[in-house]
């Protein structure tokens, strides 16, 4: 059925919901809450809007991985400056 038939908005991820996946999922991310807690709307949105919670999904688990990027350098950082 056609989208607007049906009731339903356009599938498009509006840029205020990276802004929620980055800022919750970053700080938070690497201990796996942020990742869960950012892709809350991924799960109210994939029967209805399956675009938009693809791309969202995809954009929390990058911030994820960001996350992880960060905290292990951040971790690398205090070991080598605790050998000096």
């Amino acid at each position: 059925m056609h989208r607007p038939c049906a009731g339903l908005g356009p599938d498009v991820l509006p840029w205020p919901w990276l802004i929620l996946a980055y800022g919750v999922a970053v700080p938070l991310g690497c201990s796996f809450l942020g990742a869960v807690m950012a892709s809350i709307p991924y799960y109210v949105w994939r029967a209805k809007y399956p675009q938009r919670a693809k791309q969202y999904n995809r954009h929390v688990w990058i911030a994820f991985a960001i996350s992880c990027l960060l905290y292990g350098g951040l971790m690398l950082n205090g070991i080598l400056a605790g050998k000096r």
